[in-house]
């Protein structure tokens, strides 16, 4: 039920300040689409090797393209949380996102109202007809105080979702920037009003309000994802019956069509494999002498694989899911990845889509993971916490031991590197690798993953059975994991993807 697959990373948005940079460069570059226009986009953001500007230090030599880029900070349109300096200096430096915000900026501006909504036509016209946000006080704030209102409504949330709340704010709405008229500002400010009020108020109540301000073309909550060739936009949550063909299917005259399955090529090599200890060395005999005391060297058990076919034989610490889009589990349109963090000691699980190599969105905590599984099974979703929550903590004090050695291991490597003839050759050569980062997966897998991978693998195993277009549990738990890292559930709001 699961394979062994190292799957190459997909071109996301990195965490902490590098999304917080390109998101904002993004708000940039669509303002700066809003002024210029539909007419002139494709001059201004031509991206041409030779007759254009293929990267930021092209494009901003120019010096009626510095003008816009002063314009629009002069305009008092563009409010991020990054300051100019620093948008440039990383669009210079990530000429991939540079691409891509050009990219998207241009394909917004000239289809938004036939996507979306023919009230955004005016961003066609010059001159900037929006404010262009990220992390605003007005609009972005006022959201998030209006979703933290909705997700304490736990009574109604348990009706609507038959959970107390979303674990975050990115499974209501994944926006990374805002598209925002003044109108919008002000519905915002005077919801606010209302809601903090009331002790009911809830998602359907935020829902409509988000609803609305889409449709009178004040609001744009975009989320964005890398793009490197044609740039698509799709609506998300807008129109619920197609949601629920592509999620649930659905009995047409020409047969059952969509819905998502557990695919019957699940690509098995070895299936699951536990992790079993294998013999190490450091090889540096006058390091170690004999299996070390504490504080008077490093143990062999915190040493690397004895050598490269030891190394080879590490199976994944993941357990994956191959996810189908046809009743027929033929082909593979997207795969479950379920995984111990070695360095939160938390659970994660993916959604990952296999055409477009980015991950459709994560559950990270097992609590959550746990409701979600007992939507199709609540036994096993107990069995799962209860194991995980006992090798975890078993995990947490053997990384502690480790810690201490943690030092040691990375100057031997460096010393290993430096005179290899009398330290040996380490197999790991990336220098933001060591054999501590080996010792602490391989207390992961033996302590964490190899208890509650094998839960699962069982469970799925007993469980994916196959009955034409009749669901199984396990289809059950896809569409249900679905639903809610991709923020498609029924109380997700309306949003755009870039992509």
């Amino acid at each position: 039920m699961s394979r062994v697959r190292v799957p190459s990373l997909p071109p996301l948005i990195n965490s902490g300040m590098s999304t917080a940079k390109f998101e904002s460069a993004q708000a940039l570059f669509c303002a700066i689409a809003d002024k210029v226009g539909d007419k002139a986009i494709d001059k201004v953001f031509n991206l041409d090797k030779t007759k254009g500007y293929p990267d930021y230090t092209s494009w901003i030599s120019v010096p009626k393209h510095k003008k816009l880029v002063d314009d629009v900070y002069k305009s008092n349109k563009l409010d991020v949380d990054v300051d100019r300096k620093t948008i440039e200096n990383y669009l210079i430096k990530e000429k991939s996102w540079y691409v891509s915000s050009v990219k998207i900026a241009t394909t917004l501006i000239k289809t938004l109202h036939t996507k979306v909504d023919n009230d955004f036509e005016d961003i066609m016209k010059t001159g900037i007809q929006r404010n262009y946000i990220r992390g605003d006080k007005d609009v972005v704030g006022t959201i998030d105080t209006l979703y933290n209102l909705a997700n304490k409504n736990a009574a109604k949330n348990i009706e609507l979702m038959k959970i107390e709340a979303f674990g975050n704010i990115n499974k209501w709405s994944p926006a990374d920037i805002y598209y925002a008229s003044k109108e919008a500002k002000t519905v915002l400010a005077e919801e606010l009003k209302i809601a903090s009020k009331k002790t009911s108020y809830s998602f359907p109540d935020l829902n409509q309000v988000i609803s609305e301000l889409i449709n009178s073309g004040d609001l744009l909550p975009l989320s964005l994802k890398k793009v490197t060739k044609e740039t698509k936009i799709v609506p998300v949550n807008f129109f619920p019956d197609v949601r629920t063909k592509m999620i649930d299917g659905a009995q047409t005259k020409k047969g059952f069509e969509g819905g998502l399955w557990c695919a019957i090529d699940q690509k098995v090599n070895t299936g699951f494999d536990s992790f079993e200890k294998f013999p190490e060395t450091l090889g540096v005999s006058d390091i170690i002498k004999e299996p070390a005391q504490k504080g008077s060297g490093i143990p062999y058990e915190y040493g690397e694989p004895l050598n490269k076919s030891e190394q080879d034989k590490i199976p994944s610490s993941s357990f994956y899911v191959s996810v189908s889009d046809s009743f027929s589990r033929s082909n593979e349109v997207g795969y479950i990845q379920m995984r111990h963090d070695r360095s939160g000691a938390s659970w994660k699980v993916d959604y990952n889509p296999t055409s477009s190599g980015g991950r459709g969105g994560s559950v990270v905590s097992q609590e959550m993971f746990a409701k979600l599984l007992e939507f199709a099974d609540p036994k096993v979703a107990g069995a799962f916490l209860t194991a995980y929550e006992k090798g975890n903590a078993k995990y947490k004090t053997a990384k502690k031991e480790l810690e201490k050695y943690k030092d040691d291991i990375r100057a031997l490597n460096i010393r290993r590197k430096k005179d290899s003839k009398k330290y040996g050759i380490s197999l790991f050569q990336n220098p933001k690798r060591t054999s501590y980062d080996y010792v602490r997966g391989e207390l992961s897998s033996i302590l964490v993953t190899n208890e509650v991978d094998t839960i699962l693998q069982k469970w799925f195993k007993k469980n994916n059975i196959i009955d034409k277009d009749k669901t199984n549990k396990v289809d059950d738990f896809i569409r249900i994991l679905y639903r809610y890292v991709t923020s498609r559930s029924e109380t997700s709001a309306k949003f755009v993807i870039a992509k």
